[in-house]
C-alpha cells in the first residue's frame, strides 16, 4: 500500500510515478521515506551572479568608512596611516570588482537591471552605490592633502568631483524616493531604517565638505567658503528627510515590536544621519572663519562683521553638533540593546545587511572625535573614540571573513538567499505547504522543501496571467482550481482560505493515470499556466531544499 501522501484523496487509488517523481519519470532518492529528496543543487558562476545585488556595496561603503575613521584617530602612532592607507586601496579594490560584478549580472540577465529598480527591497539599496562612491571621495582627500602629498591639480579635480557628487547625490536619492512611491505599498510593519538609506547619500555631502574646505584654507585656495555653504545645504537636507523617516521608525517600533532577527542589523543605520551630521558640521564650522578671511568677502550672512558672523556660525555649529551626538548616542543604545536577546538565543543569520554593524558606527565614532575636538581636545572621549575604533576594526575582520564563508557554502549569491528574492517566493511556499497539509488530510506543519528556482517558474507562471495583478488575487477560473485567496496590491497574497489545492493538479494526476506511459505528453495537453504549475509540482522532488527559518 502506497505511503499517505502517495495517495489521491479523491479516489483513494495509487498517484502514478510520473507524477510524484517529476515529470521526466525518473525516480529520485527519499521516495522510499515518502519525503521529497534534497540532492544538493550546483549552480554555475553566470547563475550565482545573477543574485549579486546592490547590498554588495556595503562592503566598499564600511571598508571606507574605516579608513574615515583611522585617519580621524587623534590618539596616533607610527603606522596608523600605513594602515589607513591600506583600507583605502583594499576599498577601491572591492569597488572594483563589485562594479565588475554587478555589471555581469546586468549584462547576462538583462531584466535584472529593471528589476533592481523597482523591486520594493533591493531597490533601497541603490543608494549605496553613491556612498561608496562618497567615501571614496572623502578617505581619498584625506589621505592626499592632509599632509599635503600632491599638487595643486589634485585640489582642483577634487572640487569639481564635489560639485558633481552633490548633483549625482540630490539626483539619485529624489529618483530613488519617486521610484519607490510610484510603484510600491508599503504598510508600517513593514518598515526598517532601511527607508532611510537613499537619504544617505546626502548625509555624506557634509563630512566631504568639511575635509575639502579644510584641505582649501590650508593651501589658501579660493572658494572654500562656496564649499561649506553647499555641504551644509545638502547635509541639512538629508538629515531633515531622515527625520521624518525616523517618525515612522519609532512609531513601527511602538506598534509592532522590535524587527525580525534577520533584518535587526539594519537598525544601526537609524544612528548614520545624526553621526554624520555631527561630524559635517563641526568640521565645516571649524573652517568657516579662515575661509572667510582668506576669501575677503565684505558682507557675510548679513553683516559688517564678516569674522564676528563666522564666528558665531562656528560656535553655532559646534553647539548644534554636539546636541546632535546625544541622538546618535541614544540610537546606539538602543541598537546594541536590541541584538541582546538575538546573541543570547544565537538566533541570527547572514546577510549583507550585516554591514550595518560597520558602516553607520564609523559615522558615530567620527562624530565622537569631532565632539571631543570641539570641547578643546577633551581625553575622555577621544579614549571612547579610540576603543570603538578598535572594535570596529576587529568587527570588520570578522564580518568579512564570514562573508567569504556565506559565499562559499551558499548563503549569499543564491536563490531566494538576497534582496532580489520574489515576493511571492513565502507566499507560494505557504500555499503549497497548505496544499500538502489538505493531500495528507492532517494538521502537519507542511514540507520543509520547497523548489529553490521557484522564483523562475513564477515569474513566467505570472506572465500566462496566473496572478491577476489588477485583482490582487490568484485566479483559477481558467483551470478548475480550489484556489481561494484574499489578495493585496500588485498580485500579493494576504492569506489563504483552505483547504488549498494547488491549480490543476487534480486534472495533471487524472491525465496521468490515463496516459502514464508519456507524461511529457500529458503535460503538454495541458493549458500553459497549467503545465508550469505542474512541473513546480514535480521540481519540488528534484530540487535542493530551502529549510524553514
Amino acid at each position: 500500500m502506497a505511503p499517505p501522501d502517495q495517495v489521491d484523496p479523491e479516489n483513494d487509488q495509487p498517484i502514478p510515478s510520473e507524477a510524484i517523481n517529476g515529470l521526466d519519470g525518473n525516480p529520485s532518492d527519499g521516495d522510499q521515506q515518502g519525503l521529497p529528496p534534497h540532492p544538493p543543487l550546483k549552480l554555475g558562476f553566470k547563475d550565482r551572479i545573477r543574485h549579486f545585488t546592490w547590498t554588495w556595496f556595503t562592503l566598499t561603503m564600511a571598508t571606507g568608512g574605516i579608513a574615515n575613521v583611522i585617519h580621524t584617530v587623534p590618539l596616533r602612532f607610527t603606522g596608523l596611516y600605513t594602515i589607513g592607507v591600506i583600507f583605502l586601496i583594499l576599498n577601491l579594490v572591492f569597488f572594483l570588482s563589485n562594479c565588475i560584478m554587478i555589471f555581469l549580472r546586468f549584462w547576462n540577465w538583462p531584466h535584472t537591471f529593471h528589476d533592481s529598480f523597482t523591486h520594493p527591497t533591493e531597490s533601497l539599496f541603490i543608494a549605496a552605490l553613491i556612498i561608496s562612491v562618497a567615501t571614496i571621495l572623502t578617505t581619498f582627500s584625506e589621505y592626499a592633502f592632509s599632509p599635503p602629498k600632491t599638487g595643486v591639480w589634485l585640489m582642483q579635480t577634487m572640487i569639481v568631483l564635489y560639485w558633481c557628487y552633490i548633483a549625482l547625490a540630490m539626483f539619485f536619492s529624489v529618483a530613488i524616493y519617486l521610484t519607490i512611491w510610484s510603484t510600491h505599498t508599503f504598510t508600517i510593519g513593514e518598515m526598517t531604517p532601511v527607508w532611510i538609506f537613499p537619504a544617505y547619500p546626502l548625509l555624506l555631502v557634509g563630512p566631504f565638505a568639511g575635509v575639502l574646505s579644510a584641505a582649501m584654507t590650508s593651501s589658501n585656495h579660493p572658494g572654500a567658503v562656496s564649499v561649506i555653504v553647499g555641504g551644509t545645504v545638502l547635509q541639512g537636507t538629508g538629515f531633515m528627510v531622515s527625520i521624518m523617516i525616523y517618525s515612522a521608525y519609532l512609531y513601527r517600533l511602538m506598534t509592532q515590536k522590535l524587527p525580525e532577527e534577520g533584518i535587526r542589523p539594519a537598525m544601526f543605520i537609524s544612528i548614520g544621519p545624526s553621526g554624520f551630521t555631527v561630524s559635517g558640521l563641526i568640521n565645516m564650522g571649524k573652517n568657516l572663519p579662515q575661509a572667510v578671511a582668506q576669501q575677503g568677502v565684505s558682507s557675510f550672512l548679513g553683516g559688517a562683521d564678516v569674522q564676528l558672523a563666522a564666528r558665531v556660525s562656528q560656535i553655532l555649529a559646534y553647539w548644534t553638533g554636539i546636541w546632535l551626538w546625544g541622538l546618535a548616542l541614544w540610537f546606539f543604545f538602543v541598537s546594541v540593546g536590541a541584538h541582546w536577546s538575538t546573541v543570547r538565543n544565537r538566533n541570527i543569520h547572514f546577510a549583507m545587511t550585516w554591514w550595518s554593524f560597520i558602516f553607520p558606527n564609523t559615522a558615530f565614532v567620527t562624530a565622537t572625535f569631532a565632539v571631543a575636538n570641539a570641547l578643546g581636545g577633551n581625553f575622555p572621549i577621544q579614549v571612547i573614540g579610540c576603543i570603538l575604533t578598535c572594535v570596529l576594526v576587529f568587527a570588520w575582520a570578522v564580518i568579512l571573513g564570514i562573508n567569504v564563508r556565506a559565499v562559499v557554502v551558499g548563503h549569499v549569491l543564491w536563490p531566494q538567499k538576497q534582496e532580489d528574492s520574489d515576493s511571492h517566493y513565502e507566499e507560494g511556499r505557504e500555499d503549497f505547504d497548505a496544499w500538502q497539509r489538505s493531500r495528507r488530510g492532517t494538521g502537519a506543519s507542511g514540507s520543509r522543501y520547497w523548489p529553490g528556482d521557484f522564483h523562475e517558474r513564477l515569474r513566467q507562471m505570472r506572465s500566462h496571467s496566473l496572478y491577476d495583478g489588477d485583482a490582487g488575487m490568484a485566479t483559477g477560473s481558467e483551470y478548475g482550481s480550489n484556489v481561494g485567496a484574499v489578495g493585496g496590491p500588485q498580485g500579493r497574497r494576504s492569506s489563504v482560505v483552505g483547504p488549498v489545492d494547488m491549480p490543476g493538479r487534480s486534472e495533471m494526476l487524472r491525465r496521468a493515470r490515463g496516459n502514464s506511459s508519456n507524461s511529457a505528453a500529458v503535460t503538454d495537453s495541458l493549458p500553459s499556466p497549467m503545465r508550469m504549475d505542474s512541473r513546480i509540482l514535480s521540481a519540488s522532488a528534484r530540487q535542493r531544499p530551502v529549510r524553514r527559518s
